[in-house]
């Protein structure tokens, strides 16, 4: 698929700051002002940041009903960012320890220092578009991660169990009872003090291998084989209902891989002022604050990590099984019922079903994903099954925070600074049957069923 009509937008909300003016001080002898306020600044060690860019395509609209690539990034370096801006005084009983002389402070604090971001400071006003440390630009790929999963967790499953696959398991079933009973035997054994020796059988490395692989391969794929029997069995007319309602039918459907906000962690921390200003006409305005590991000091400071995740999927899929369309004449007949439920318990004999009961499948299945390929095979041929469109959505949030607390002698204040990169994604499948198949790679066969449906090429690209 290649999208058509590429742009590139960008926005700075602020412009660049060098002098900023932080406050004005006084000073005075016995509280009377000495002459006019001074103006407190300094230059700005990092330049402020506070962009948008977005790369997307020009879609049809409004109203908007298509969508393409898309890509977006924003950050914030809030260099400039005047916090706490008020009136402050010296402590009582400074001016009378400083030969009678104290000072006034309006204005507030700016330019932090975020001593132990792993993000450079230049890459910041270079997101997006910068080659260095390109890894924090955006995320990594999605679309290579979670890509070949989107498929398989968003298909309409036709299917509620798997009992075909069961039934010709069940051939490993005597010796899964004989593997365990045998177990069960030793193990009565020692505890009754009458076979020491049967400690090394039961315990020795190729027992407990052997173990593994019973239960991981062979009892709990089996319980589970049970337990979608009885569910299927319990559910089987609700199942019945929603597989007539939404066949030859257009269904949305969604899946989240991703949805987590770690918990806070701290970078750096310190026992000092790292924004500014700063000096003893500062210090006579606080008092140490309680002892740390670094001992009493007017100021504290802390980097903290805020890291958020959300990646999903959606797409819109259509399949059609013959048994379950309700306006086939022949829909009420013998044939098509026990057609219909054979479906739903998943006793169907296709090439996914010949795959999965094939000795050592699951173990080709650990290493490739040429399950996955017949599984989608089954679905084109058996089933009909087609996606008109197919997205992969993420959207990141790193946040950099940098609290302060000054020791004021009227009252502790903490100040916070966020440097943030926030990008979102939007990737298009390649084609309607995933994002790592081609248009241009279908088979006669496969395009075949789109022109059935009908999807063309073009209406696929704009969501139709």
């Amino acid at each position: 698929m290649s999208d058509t009509g590429y742009r590139f937008r960008e926005r700075f909300r602020q412009n660049p700051v060098g002098d900023q003016t932080y406050g004005h001080l006084t000073t005075r002898y016995d509280s009377v002002p000495t002459g006019p306020a001074v103006r407190v600044h300094g230059n700005l060690s990092v330049t402020p940041v506070d962009l948008e860019r977005t790369w997307d395509v020009n879609n049809p609209g409004p109203p908007y009903m298509t969508g393409g690539t898309f890509s977006n990034i924003k950050a914030i370096i809030p260099q400039s960012g005047i916090q706490g801006n008020r009136r402050r005084v010296s402590r009582p009983g400074f001016a009378a320890s400083n030969g009678h002389v104290d000072y006034e402070y309006n204005g507030g604090f700016a330019n932090p220092q975020f001593v132990g971001d792993a993000v450079p400071d230049s890459f910041y006003g270079n997101a997006g578009i910068a080659p260095i440390f390109s890894g924090f630009a955006f995320p990594q790929d999605k679309t290579s991660l979670y890509g070949p999963k989107v498929y398989k967790q968003l298909r309409p499953k036709i299917e509620k169990a798997g009992i075909g696959v069961a039934i010709a398991e069940i051939r490993d079933l005597p010796h899964m009872l004989t593997q365990t009973a045998e177990r069960f035997h030793q193990g009565f054994k020692i505890l009754g003090g009458q076979d020491v020796g049967g400690l090394r059988a039961v315990l020795g490395p190729k027992a407990v291998a052997d173990d593994f692989l019973n239960t991981s391969f062979g009892w709990l794929p089996f319980l589970k084989d049970l337990e979608d029997l009885i569910r299927v069995y319990l559910n089987q007319q609700e199942y019945l209902a929603r597989l007539n309602r939404d066949n030859n039918r257009w269904q949305k459907r969604q899946w989240t891989f991703l949805n987590q906000s770690a918990p806070d962690s701290i970078l750096n921390y310190g026992y000092s002022a790292v924004s500014s200003p700063s000096g003893s006409w500062l210090d006579s305005m606080r008092v140490l604050g309680p002892a740390y590991g670094g001992g009493n000091a007017y100021s504290t400071w802390q980097l903290r990590l805020r890291q958020f995740d959300h990646v999903w999927a959606e797409g819109s899929f259509k399949y059609y099984r013959p048994e379950f369309d309700m306006t086939n004449p022949g829909y009420h007949s013998q044939m098509n019922q026990i057609y219909r439920y054979l479906t739903i318990y998943g006793i169907r004999v296709n090439p996914s079903t010949i795959y999965k009961a094939t000795p050592w499948s699951w173990l080709v299945d650990w290493f490739t994903n040429l399950g996955e390929l017949i599984e989608r095979i089954t679905d084109w041929g058996s089933d009909s099954l087609v996606a008109r469109y197919m997205y992969l959505m993420q959207h990141s949030v790193r946040t950099v925070t940098l609290a302060e607390t000054h020791y004021f002698w009227d009252g502790a204040e903490t100040f916070e600074w966020n440097r943030i990169i926030e990008t979102k994604q939007r990737n298009k499948a390649e084609s309607p049957y995933g994002f790592n198949l081609k248009w241009d790679a279908l088979s006669p066969f496969q395009l075949a069923i789109l022109a059935a449906l009908p999807i063309s090429q073009k209406k696929f690209q704009q969501g139709r």
